[in-house]
């Protein structure tokens, strides 16, 4: 059983790197469009929750 984990734990770790090499500008240079058009809606969607749950604390 604990080979199994093992052997997933390997495989998201290699899915995990291949995603962030890809996906995450190295430095602020290297952003383009193309990452402007991934993460915008994901990073407004993170504000706009933040700003729902302090909406609804207030009350």
């Amino acid at each position: 059983m604990s080979a199994i984990v093992t052997e997933l734990l390997a495989g998201l770790g290699a899915i995990w790197s291949w995603i962030v090499t890809t996906f995450v500008p190295a430095n602020a240079s290297s952003v383009t469009l193309v990452h402007f058009a991934m993460w915008g809606g994901t990073i407004m969607g993170f504000v706009g929750g933040l700003f729902g749950l302090l909406r609804r604390g207030r009350r």
